[in-house]
Parts: structure tokens; sequence; C-alpha cells
């Protein structure tokens, strides 16, 4: 074996001159070790260039006492405690040091991280480089696992095509912190890359972001203050994943009047031209400042000929030295029409003594949005805190409570054809990914161990031109079964067209318990529905003589279909889901558990029950109501079945913008209620709001207040409105017309009874013409011929 010399010919940061390298700043303290590989596999050229790329990134890094400090350990078959860089923050000593010698170091650097790294809140990482495969594997995974205990961080970094992927990802913390790279060329840009990830939170890491920077240039800003701007925009960028086109990003500037200096468009996965164009950026002072006209501008820079994308968030840092003092009246108003526009702006002033303009321009709460500084030294926390505002553009819809399920069944029918495929897939994978994550999540909390009774079975069919049941209702463990199944998909189907018909012909099973709602959830494309109507409709009518309720998941895909017709050929609007597409699925998935499979009924139980409903005086009066357990805009509908001594509970939902208020036993304003469980008491965020595409809850001194979008704009939970053409639903308050004044004739499941005078009056027996009394729609609408739903 050869010996080969690794010499760190390090540049003091403090003494380089300025431009000649662009030092990546962690956001915060970071110990770090590199493990770089000495092994003769990869040729003494290959090996060179390994050693110029660490060379190069760890001059990039600010190492200092008080922030990073490095290590390297070289490895191939040993390693000598007097050829290994020890942890130091000293780049002189880091000078001196030269490696020998080659052997994967894990177990050393294990020792070196408990010896001298820092400790407390510092982050150690370890970042491992080889082009080839492991000696001694299953050694190598059982050092990476002790490393991984000790709250190690491992990056794999594999080079040239021979590596072995699957030991990297062993080694590995997490399947994104294995990186690739084709030669030994492209190395630094890798250990950048990873170096970048390592030193931000983001978990957003597949997250598309539209991002404009608006920077003052008005004669109140001076050639430093010029300067640090440009850094400022530099060194955040150096966390942005640009090159793959998650990150968008257009630069203005605005004095007297505005300027685009690039588009979102001019620099799509060019981050070196980016940062180039920055650099040659002029110091060119005017005056006047007319941040009014800016925010106008920041309109047409997020439109889609500009490089806005529709999915992508919207987000502005804006960059200020100065107010404004030419349109200053107008300031405000066009910034509130931006954020009206689903656009989240960041204000950040220096220097400037009233931040009441600022304020006013910032997204809410101002908190997290705008930020006061004294100078451009205190701009390096401001980085943090505006990723980590990003990693709610990724965060999962929060999860259902704990719920009642009951003995319900439920059926899943899976459209896998090439359309849904299209639609579902990740990054071009043709692994339906987003259609797997919504419905796997609904399993996870069907199979969740805190769910009360998980006696619910659930069956599943898939289909494209052809049908075929993977999971009988009847089956054993059939909950597992899907959830395995679901994994899986296609499970072998062809993915050509769609026949819905087919599929539900499948379904031959009464549905087993009618104390309970059971289910047939149809997951497909929007022209799925639209082929063989007549036929579709037959299969709805036969499966809802079975027992079973039709819930659509409508994937939209051309708005051609007509909603209205098809909640009606199914079991009603409160059982179809629209989305636009597949990444909307687990929120409405999870609203179908939340709002159907755990709350359709609250679990009847012998009196006194001691249950939602206990003490609610229904039992007297054969029904009333009680304020809902968690969520202020519904309520329980409690009944009382006195020939079985029975208690149910049917959940309600105020309309549209009001809370339900207990005293009055009505829905009211959110103001005049001011909800003890209202989630704006606790969080500031907008959320959505259940009934139309547009509507939304704002929080205002810590009560919730209905806000709609502007016209063909949807709300996102986590982001806000965005721009979708295809969201036509009505957003507007709705009046409150009273409770359910009907109950079930429990003898009779043809018949109602209906309260006279609130009651005082007694109830006055009623007969169902057509259909039998359903009590979850109050109404007359469930299928004849059935055994009804609550008859006992």
């Amino acid at each position: 074996m050869t010996t080969r010399a690794i010499t760190l010919l390090l540049v003091t940061l403090a003494a380089a001159v300025p431009g000649i390298f662009s030092q990546t700043k962690c956001l915060g303290n970071l110990d770090i070790i590199f493990a770089v590989d000495g092994s003769n596999s990869m040729g003494e050229d290959n090996f060179n260039l390994q050693k110029t790329s660490l060379v190069n990134l760890v001059n990039k890094l600010a190492v200092s006492r008080d922030e990073i400090h490095v290590g390297v350990i070289p490895f191939s078959s040993s390693v000598a405690a007097n050829q290994v860089i020890q942890l130091t923050g000293n780049k002189t000593s880091l000078l001196e040091k030269r490696v020998f010698e080659k052997y994967i170091a894990i177990d050393e650097a294990v020792a070196m991280f408990r010896r001298y790294s820092r400790g407390g809140s510092v982050p150690k990482l370890l970042m491992i480089i080889t082009d080839g495969a492991s000696t001694s594997p299953s050694k190598t995974v059982t050092s990476s696992n002790i490393a991984k205990a000790d709250n190690i961080t491992i990056y794999a970094l594999g080079v040239t095509k021979q590596v072995d992927v699957a030991e990297l990802q062993n080694l590995a913390s997490k399947p994104d912190k294995v990186l690739l790279t084709p030669d030994f060329r492209t190395l630094e840009e890798s250990l950048l890359n990873a170096t970048n990830k390592a030193c931000v939170d983001l978990k957003c890491v597949d997250s598309h972001i539209d991002l404009v920077f608006v920077l003052d240039t008005s004669s109140r800003v001076d050639l430093e203050t010029f300067r640090e701007m440009i850094n400022f925009v530099k060194d955040f960028l150096a966390f942005a994943f640009v090159d793959n086109g998650n990150f968008r990003v257009g630069v203005m500037t605005y004095s007297d009047s505005a300027n685009v200096l690039f588009q979102m468009t001019t620099f799509d996965r060019s981050k070196q031209s980016m940062m180039d164009a920055l650099s040659a950026l002029q110091y060119t002072p005017r005056a006047g400042s007319n941040l009014a006209g800016a925010m106008t501008l920041l309109k047409e820079m997020f439109t889609t000929r500009n490089g806005d994308r529709i999915e992508a968030p919207n987000v502005v840092i804006l960059l200020s030295a100065t107010y404004s003092n030419i349109n200053q009246g107008s300031t405000i108003r066009e910034a509130e029409s931006v954020r009206a526009q689903s656009i989240q702006i960041f204000t950040v002033g220096i220097g400037i003594n009233t931040a009441i303009e600022l304020d006013g321009v910032a997204s809410k709460p101002l908190v997290n949005n705008s930020f006061a500084l004294s100078s451009f030294y205190q701009l390096r926390p401001v980085i943090e805190r505006v990723y980590n505002s990003f990693n709610k553009f990724c965060e999962s819809p929060p999860p259902v409570p704990g719920c009642y399920m009951g003995y319900s069944d439920l059926w899943l029918v899976l459209d896998v054809s090439s359309v849904s495929e299209g639609m579902a897939r990740t990054d071009y994978t043709g692994d339906f990914a987003k259609l797997k994550n919504g419905v796997g999540k609904m399993m996870e909390i069907i199979l969740d161990p805190s769910v009360q009774n998980t006696d619910i079975h659930t069956g599943l069919v898939t289909f494209s031109d052809y049908a075929r049941t993977l999971v009988d209702i009847s089956s054993p463990n059939s909950a597992i079964q899907t959830q395995n199944y679901v994994n899986t998909l296609p499970n072998g189907i062809q993915q050509s067209g769609a026949s819905l018909v087919a599929a539900l012909r499948l379904i031959t099973t009464r549905a087993r318990d009618q104390n309970y709602k059971s289910y047939v959830a149809i997951v497909a494309p929007e022209t799925t529905y639209q082929n063989d109507l007549a036929n579709i409709q037959n299969e709805f009518n036969r499966l809802k003589s079975l027992g079973y309720t039709i819930v659509p998941f409508v994937v939209l895909n051309n708005r051609n279909l007509n909603l209205m017709n098809l909640q009606q050929q199914a079991s009603g609007y409160n059982y179809l889901y629209s989305i636009t597409g597949y990444n909307e699925l687990e929120a409405a998935t999870k609203n179908f558990t939340r709002d159907r499979l755990c709350y359709g009924y609250v679990p009847p139980t012998p009196s006194p029950s001691g249950g939602l409903c206990d003490n609610s005086g229904h039992r007297q009066n054969g029904m009333d109501v009680v304020p809902h357990p968690s969520d202020c805009d519904k309520y329980i509908q409690c009944y009382y079945n006195n020939i079985t001594m029975l208690d149910i509970g049917v959940v309600r939902n105020c309309p549209m913008g009001l809370h339900w208020n207990q005293p009055s036993k009505t829905c009211l304003n959110t103001t005049q209620v001011r909800c003890t469980k209202d989630r704006c008491r606790e969080d500031c965020e907008p959320f959505k709001m259940e009934g139309a595409c547009g509507a939304y809850w704002d929080c205002e001194n810590g009560v919730s207040v209905p806000k709609c979008c502007p016209p063909s704009f949807a709300f996102v939970s986590g982001v806000g409105c965005q721009l979708d053409f295809r969201c036509k639903d009505m957003c507007q308050a709705e009046k409150w017309c009273g409770l359910c004044q009907k109950k079930p004739n429990w003898l009779v499941a043809s018949g109602y009874d209906v309260q006279l005078a609130n009651g005082v009056l007694g109830w006055l027996p009623r007969p169902c013409f057509y259909e039998d009394f359903d009590v979850v729609d109050c109404d007359c609408s469930a299928p004849r011929n059935q055994d009804d739903n609550i008859d006992m």
C-alpha cells in the first residue's frame, strides 16, 4: 500500500481577501468530523481532487473557537492516533497537521466527539466520504449505530457509481443524509450542499418555495449598508436548494421607483449565476423611497409568466434602512393587497427609529415576521428564524384526536389507472406516492392503539381497466392487511384506463352492524366519475341498499364534473370530498376520519352513560344538545332511545363562520361566544374552515374570525390563500336556522317525531314517504328496505 498525505493548507478567514471564498455560515455552533477515504481504489488523481475539495470546504467554514470546530479522520485499513486531526476551532493547528493511512474510523470519531465536543446544544456531525464498499460492512453498520445512539448525525457521501448505496443508507442517520456525486470533480459542491443542510434546520427539503428579496436602495442607504444587504441575501441563499429547482428566487430594488433586478425564472436552477449577479450589483442610490410602488410591483413578480408556481408558497423578504416618503399613505394598503394573495412578507428594518410602517407591511404575527435591528450585525439570527418558518410549508395536517369508531365497515376503492398515476406520483417516480400517503395516514389512525374499540373492518379494491379485491372485509386482521397492501400499490394492475363500475361490483357483502354507519370510500380522479354514469348510479344505489354510505374523494383534473349531481347520486354533500390534487388527500382522509368514522355517532351506552351526553336533559325530553369536546364550531345533539334505554349523540356543525353557544343553545358570531377551546387562544396562525375551499379562520385578539380568500383563491393550511381558478365554492357567512327539531321514531324506521314549540307541546309523529329517517341527516334520506342505521 502506498501512503498519501493530506496537507490542509487552510487560509485564516480573518486575513482572507474579500470575495475569494464564499463562507458557509452555520446558524449556530457546530462540531464536524470528516472521515475521508485514503484507500488505493480511488487513484492518485482522485485522491488529490478529494484533498482539494476538503481544503476548499474547510476554508469556507467559519472555523473559530466560538463557532465551528473541525476534525479529520482518514480511513483505509487502520487509524493511527498521531495521524488524526482532533476537533478544534484553531485553524493554525489545522494547518500543521498531516494525515496518513486509511480506514473507516467511525469508532474513532465517536471517541473524538466524546472527548472534544462541546456538548449541550452544539450539533455533532460526522461526514463520511467514500468511493466504494466497506471491507467489513457488518462492523461498519454496528459502529454507525453506536454513533447515532450518541446523537451524532451521519452524512454518507458516495463518489462514483461503484459505491454501495444500500450500505450508505445503513450508515446515514436518515435517507436524506445520503448524497451521491458522479465523480471527484463534483465532490466539492456535494460537500458544500451537505454542510449547508447540516447548518440549517430546514425540514422541507422537498418543498417548493418562490422567494423574492426587496432591497432598499434609496439615498439614505450608504455604501456599507448596501454591501451588507447583498451579503445577507447571499448568506441566506447559501442554505436554499436552488439548483434542484425547489427554490425560485427573484430580486428587486426600490428608491423613488421600483425595479426588478431579476425574475424568479432568470437564474432557475443556477445558484452560482445568481450569486455572481448579486456580486456584480452596483451601488446606485436615488433620492426618495417609494415602498408602495415596490408592493405594487411585487404582485406582478408573483405571476405564472414570471415564474410563480401555483403549488409553491410565496415569500417576500424586505430589507429597509429608511421609511418611505413617496406615496406613503398607500404603502400599508398595497401591502395588504399583496398579503391577500397569500404572499408572506418578512420585514427587516435596520437602524429605523420607528417600525410602524414596516409592521404594517409585514405578515402577522409580527413577532415572527417583523424584525427591527440596530445594525446588520444582528442579521444572522434572522436567517434561522425565517428558515424555521418555512418548515410549516411541509407540516402534515394536525392529527385526528382520539375517537370511537365502533363496528363500522370501510371499503376503500382506489383508482390505479394511468391518469391516477400521473397525478399521484412524486418526482415522476410512478409509484403512487401521494395516493399511498393519503390513504396510508388514514389507516395509521384506524390502527392507532389510542383509538377506542377499533373493531372496524376494512376492505380494499383497486382498479384500472379491470378490478381486483386485495383485501376482503371479512378477512381476519383486515385493517392490517389493508395497510400493508396500500404500501405496495398498484399491486400488479397495469396502469391503463379506469372502470369504477367493475370495482364497485366486487363489493357484495352487507354492512355488518347497522348501529354504525359503514362506508364505501372511492379515491379517483374527476374523469373516472364521468365514465358510464348510469351504471355508476346503479352501483351506488345497490351499495346503499347493502347498508353503505358512499364517500367519493374527487381529485379534480378538468372541472367538468357536476359535483352537485354526484352528491345526490352518492350520499349527500356531507360525504363528498373534492380536492385539487393528491397532495391534499391526506388532509381530506383525516377530515373524513375525524368527522365520520370518529364522530358519526357517539357510542351508545346503557343509561346512565357517564358519556358526552350525560346530564344533557335528553333522557327527560327525548333530545337535547351539549358542546363538542374540542371544536368550537360543532355541537352534539343527544337522543335517548326509551325502548332500549341507550344514548346516541350526533355531531353537528354550526353554519359557516359561527361558533356554538351553550347557554343559548344556538350558533352565534365568534366574538359573542368567546369559546374557551378556540385555537386562536394559543396560536395566531390562520387555519382552514370546513365548508368551502376559500374559507378560513383568522386570529384577532385570541378569537377566530371567519374570512374568505379572494375569488379564484383557495386557502391552504399553513400557507394561506393560493391562486386556484378551480376554487368556485361560495364563501360567505351563513344564517343559523335553528336546531334539528326531529328525532327517530324508535319503533318504526320509516317515521320520525317532530318537536312542537321547542318541546313545550311535546312531539308529533310524522311518516317518511319514500325513504327511512336518518338521524345524522335529520331527514328522510336513508334507503328504504334496509334496517335503519340507529334502529335498536
